[in-house]
């Protein structure tokens, strides 16, 4: 059993290991090789919000509430860099950033419920297969990420937990 348990343990270090490098490709082509039109009209958006173009006033654009969300971004990198040059960049290393937590809380969520290598490979899928191949934050991940949240928060409140988790669902349908 002993034996068995050590094999178990090894074979799941093993896999951790090969997702984890599979993963760092991954993230590495996310962020210097990747191209959709939407990751640029998003940046453009809140490039805009962050210059000071008002929502509903200067902006007639159907995403542009989306892009309320993601200019705080684009301001701080715009604030610290005095340029927009690798924005793009900043903003895809933004969004792995919160697909990873995301992947985190949904690993946390599951391997309550299932062994820690089915949690492990579901949360690696989860991280490694977005929307359309992006990374950014913007309209489409927003949403991805949103509705994962707030299904885990209600998994965990339904598990037994507080009302935080409801709190943070709501949150979550806000978004």
């Amino acid at each position: 059993m002993q034996i068995q348990n050590r094999r178990n343990n090894l074979i799941t270090i093993l896999l951790f290991v090969l997702l984890c490098g599979l993963s760092a490709a991954g993230v590495y082509k996310t962020i210097y090789f990747s191209a959709d039109i939407d990751e640029s009209y998003a940046l453009t958006m809140a490039y805009r919000i962050a210059s000071g173009e008002r929502l509903l006033v200067d902006m007639w654009e159907p995403h542009q509430m989306s892009a309320a969300l993601y200019a705080p971004l684009v301001f701080l990198y715009k604030s610290i860099t005095g340029s927009m040059e690798g924005a793009l960049i900043f903003m895809r290393v933004a969004g792995l950033l919160v697909q990873a937590l995301v992947s985190v809380f949904l690993y946390r969520t599951l391997r309550r419920d299932m062994p820690s290598w089915i949690s492990m490979v579901l949360a690696f899928a989860y991280f490694n297969f977005t929307p359309k191949h992006i990374a950014s934050p913007e309209f489409s991940l927003l949403f991805y990420w949103a509705f994962m949240v707030l299904m885990l928060a209600m998994i965990r409140y339904m598990q037994g937990g507080r009302m935080r988790w409801v709190v943070t669902a709501a949150d979550a349908l806000c978004v």
